[in-house]
C-alpha cells in the first residue's frame, strides 16, 4: 500500500519539491504527495485530501471528481456540500460550501474523509452548469452536449 506523505511529516516541503523534481515524488493537494508511479485509487485521493476542513460537510463538485476520476493534482478550491441543510458562517479560504442537505445515501466515508457518491457528484457538476442558463434552448443545447 502506497503512503501519503504530508508536509512537514518527515519531509520539509523544499525538499518534498526537490523529490519532485527528480521524479521521485507526485504532489497530491498543497500539502500532501505520493511515490512516482504509484496507482491512485479513489480511497488514496480521499486520504490525500483528509477530513473536510468544515464539520457536518463532504467533499462534493470539483474536489469529489478529483477524488473519484481525477489524474493530476486535487483543486485548488475545494467544494463541500452540508450533511445537513444549515448556514455556515466561516468558510476557510480555498473552500466553497454548497448549504443543501445530503442524504445517508449520497456520499461515502473513507476513513475520516466523507465525499459524495459519483452519481451524485456527476448531477451536480451538470445541474450547477446548465442551471444558471435563462434561454431553455440554449439550456436543452447545453444538457445535450454535457450528456453526450
Amino acid at each position: 500500500m502506497d503512503t501519503i506523505i504530508r508536509t512537514g511529516k518527515p519531509l520539509s516541503a523544499l525538499q518534498l519539491y526537490a523529490l519532485r523534481r527528480d521524479g521521485l515524488l507526485v504532489q497530491l493537494t498543497e500539502t500532501s504527495w505520493i511515490r512516482a508511479g504509484a496507482v491512485l485509487t479513489p480511497k488514496l485521493r480521499a486520504a490525500a485530501l483528509g477530513a473536510p476542513p468544515i464539520h457536518g460537510t463532504a467533499f462534493s463538485h470539483a474536489a469529489a471528481h478529483w477524488v473519484w476520476w481525477g489524474s493530476a493534482q486535487a483543486p485548488a478550491l475545494l467544494d463541500v456540500t452540508t450533511l445537513v441543510r444549515r448556514r455556515v458562517r466561516r468558510v476557510p479560504e480555498g473552500t466553497a460550501v454548497w448549504e443543501r442537505s445530503l442524504g445517508g445515501d449520497e456520499y461515502r466515508e473513507f476513513g475520516d474523509c466523507r465525499v459524495t457518491e459519483p452519481l451524485k457528484t456527476l448531477f451536480d457538476i451538470v445541474v450547477d452548469c446548465i442551471l444558471p442558463i435563462e434561454d431553455f434552448t440554449q439550456r436543452k443545447r447545453a444538457a445535450r452536449s454535457v450528456l453526450a
